[in-house]
């Protein structure tokens, strides 16, 4: 089995003469891009270039305008402390009638340059007037092209702060925040994080200095990164890999570090939660922070290893925004902000790439994942010059499935092989942080090949190819004999690197002929989890299965999880943190170290859930119970003991329900009686939340999602007892009336639901049956809106539409996942 080879960044404390930017010479990048650089046209028109005649090194970067404007290579990352001094310095160089500068705004520095065909040192000394991160411009503002390489900005001079306050503690007052002279971008956010909650919690505003200004003196120093005695640290920071984190309260010190700016990012808000802080949900008040004179720092010492390595999520991003219910796309910002402060280190809302965390929260796991073989091998740019790359079918190449999903690839295809390969040897190239690279089929129904190379691959018996495309075959064989191929080319230059699969759909069966090479890895699809039953409980079929799929697939490869909740209901009550409790802990046990679920649900139905599952996903020894009571506390204040016994109950709830198994969209446990307790112990956290608004909102936001489970399950009877639509029609409007009062976002899908414009016939609510319809109709899928122009209503013949039931949703009748239009039909 290969070994997964980590280099640790071993940092020293920064010193007076350290480069506080990073990439100052633009080395690392490719093509026309430098690392932790961006590049802005404002106006005029302009190419932005990285140019091999550099000054030093191998690189540098250039900005060639042939209309006047102003344009700009620029870095944002620069953490500078108002009083100290600073050098700043760069060498430029200019071809034509170029307007060259090096702009600093926040220390007031300017460096101008025109026509240079030498290399020049242009340089200034400055005192900035805020602290904080401040933006570095390497700009041109005429024509010509302007050139920059080994941009360095030095601390001259240190100057301890002046005036400052100290936080009561129960030992040594908190005296000073202390970052390293040369603080990275990670490290001054943090400061500036730790000043700002530090004075939320206790009304004192803490000075931050750099590390060779820090005084000395009775009091305590909070040392972010660096500012500690890495040299003390270096056995505990060899434990904890590359996001582990060290966290000493000591008498004189807190210091709070890891390998990586991630790591010290991680460690800062371990001890932020320490105290009390938590992020709970990634909207308007999800920050949640005590109140306190003075803070009790008890001695103590954390070094932490995270459990797993990957801790991803898939989240849905567009909701609907009151008080016009617009839908539009979530502000990524805060929910990668949600995401890093409590240790989730990859979101994404769709495929391939993680959403990009910034330097300031240390980054992010980086990799490309998904259904991913169109991204790599997109169909309108070969298909039409190279239709063998892609599925036989009925002695026909396609690319595109009947309901207008993408089709599979032709396996067998040596090019194809090739330029997948390719592919992920020049990404991994351009992203050299990143850990993994998916080749992942795309999601079915779809059409695999049928072509006599591909299957000579396949070992199961009895596939019948007649009905390719309908559901779901045994294929493993033939597609891990594909990853393997493609898997020992990309190691041949990233020996380092994963290439990982999923374990989904008609690969998900384990192999009988070919195995995984040394560097793929399985990503199992977790898709048909009880919840009502432990992952071990040998009794429960569905868990068994599970369980037992797992540990085949573990004798193979390294194994990843890619579990799921709700996708038809998300807004529903996600009851199953308890489950969550045992499973994650057990799928450790049996070594996952990768996980990344689809997140179809979101804080609005699961805030304990994500929050208790981020947790486990850091720790999976965490303390359950005093986690629960401290969350309940910290979010919900003087209302925590109700909102704890409503959790509790729907957590109940899911263990007692009358079905024999509980998976992510059973809502059968949601009987009166539990509604009605839920309700009961809201309606008590209601009263004990008084006139606090912020409070009250997040109790609304638990009702509303109580009121839109009953909502799903009225909507359900209405379509057998018609009658009950009027008590529907009120129960959508209590809901909306919850979404517009307390000015809460909802996902789009439930707000369809919500505005359906469904109206029995009269005759039927006066209870005068008129028309017995039966269950089983023909059923066409038109994700292409397609069938209004053809005239698909006007048919006679019906021989290429399918059977189907309506008393379930088209998505569990042989078209998962599948969105847009379908049509229906029946003799009558």
């Amino acid at each position: 089995m290969r070994a997964l080879v980590i280099t640790l960044l071993c940092w020293c404390a920064g010193t007076a003469s350290a480069n506080i930017l990073e990439n100052p010479s633009f080395e690392v990048g490719s093509g026309n891009s430098a690392a932790g650089w961006d590049t802005d046209i404002r106006s005029g028109r302009y190419e932005f270039l990285v140019d091999p005649n550099a000054h030093s090194g191998r690189r540098c970067v250039a900005i060639q305008g042939t209309e006047a404007g102003v344009a700009r290579w620029y870095t944002t990352d620069p953490f500078l402390i108002a009083g100290n001094r600073y050098r700043l310095s760069c060498w430029v160089r200019g071809d034509g009638p170029v307007d060259g500068r090096v702009w600093l705004p926040g220390g007031g520095v300017t460096l101008s340059f025109g026509h240079e065909p030498q290399w020049k040192r242009v340089e200034a000394e400055f005192s900035p007037q805020n602290t904080g991160r401040h933006g570095l411009y390497l700009q041109c503002q005429g024509t010509g092209t302007a050139y920059f390489d080994d941009v360095e900005l030095t601390l001259v001079e240190a100057k301890p702060a002046l005036g400052s306050g100290a936080i009561p503690t129960n030992g040594a007052p908190l005296t000073q925040i202390v970052v390293p002279d040369d603080a990275n971008a990670a490290e001054g956010y943090l400061a500036i994080e730790a000043r700002r909650i530090l004075k939320e919690i206790t009304g004192v505003e803490l000075p931050v200095v750099a590390h060779s200004a820090a005084t000395e003196g009775p009091g305590r120093s909070l040392c972010i990164g660096r500012a500690a005695d890495v040299r003390r640290y270096a056995r505990d920071l060899a434990k904890v890999g590359e996001e582990g984190i060290v966290l000493d309260i000591g008498p004189k010190a807190i210091a709070c570090l890891g390998n990586t700016p991630r790591g010290t990012f991680y460690a800062v808000h371990e001890f932020f939660h320490l105290l009390g802080c938590r992020w709970y949900m990634p909207w308007e008040g999800g920050e949640c922070l005590p109140r306190r004179q003075k803070l009790a720092l008890p001695r103590r010492k954390i070094v932490h290893k995270p459990s797993f390595i990957l801790r991803g999520g898939k989240t849905i991003q567009v909701y609907h925004y009151p008080p016009a219910m617009t839908p539009e796309h979530v502000d990524t910002e805060r929910w990668v902000d949600w995401a890093a402060r409590n240790r989730m280190n990859g979101l994404r809302a769709g495929y391939p790439q993680m959403w990009r965390y910034g330097s300031i929260r240390g980054g992010e796991y980086h990799e490309f994942a998904g259904h991913t073989l169109y991204a790599v091998l997109p169909p309108d740019r070969f298909f039409a010059t190279h239709p063998e790359f892609y599925t036989l079918v009925k002695g026909e190449r396609t690319a595109t499935h009947s309901s207008g999903r993408p089709s599979q690839v032709c396996i067998a295809n040596e090019e194809v092989i090739r330029r997948i390969a390719d592919h992920i040897i020049e990404w991994f190239d351009s992203h050299p942080t990143a850990g993994r690279f998916g080749v992942c089929a795309e999601d079915e129904p779809s059409y695999w090949c049928e072509c006599a190379q591909c299957k000579a691959l396949d070992t199961a018996p009895g596939i019948d190819w007649s009905k390719n495309g309908e559901g779901v075959f045994d294929l493993t064989d033939r597609w891990i004999w594909f990853i393997n191929r493609i898997a020992e080319r990309v190691a041949q230059k990233h020996p380092d690197k994963w290439i990982h699969t999923f374990a989904y759909g008609s690969t998900r069966e384990v192999p009988r002929k070919y195995f995984p090479h040394e560097n793929v890895m399985i990503e199992l699809t977790w898709w048909d989890r009880c919840f009502k039953h432990r992952s071990t409980d040998r009794k429960c079929e569905i868990n068994r299965k599970g369980m037992e799929r797992l540990a085949a697939w573990s004798k193979l490869a390294p194994i990843a999880v890619y579990g799921y909740l709700d996708f038809h209901q998300q807004e529903t009550p996600q009851s199953f943190a308890l489950s969550d409790a045992e499973f994650y802990p057990e799928i450790h046990r049996r070594g996952v170290r990768y996980v990344s679920d689809e997140w179809d649900a979101t804080f609005l139905s699961a805030p304990l859930l994500f929050n208790l599952r981020a947790r486990l996903l850091w720790d999976v020894k965490t303390d359950v119970k005093r986690y629960i009571d401290e969350f309940c506390q910290a979010v919900y204040g003087p209302a925590a003991a109700p909102v704890k016994a409503y959790f509790l109950g729907l957590e109940r709830a899911v263990a007692q329900a009358p079905s024999e198994h509980v998976s992510f969209n059973n809502l059968e446990r949601f009987t009166p009686a539990v509604v009605k307790q839920a309700h009961a112990h809201l309606d008590a956290a209601d009263r004990l939340a008084g006139d606090d608004a912020t409070l009250r909102t997040r109790l609304a936001r638990l009702r509303l999602s109580l009121k839109y489970a009953e909502v799903c399950l009225l909507a359900k009877r209405v379509e057998k007892e018609p009658a009950l639509y009027a008590d529907l029609t009120r129960l959508k409007r209590e809901v909306d009336g919850l979404v517009k009062q307390h000015n809460i976002p909802i996902l789009i899908m439930a707000y369809n639901l919500l505005d359906m414009k469904y109206q029995p016939p009269v005759a039927a609510l006066a209870g005068r049956r008129l028309l017995q319809l039966p269950e089983q109709w023909l059923f066409r899928p038109d994700p292409n809106d397609a069938g209004e122009g053809e005239r698909w209503f006007a048919q006679t013949s019906f021989a290429d539409w399918k059977p189907i039931s309506i008393h379930s949703p088209w998505e569990e009748q042989g078209y998962p996942g599948m969105d847009g239009d379908g049509w229906y039909a029946l003799k009558v």
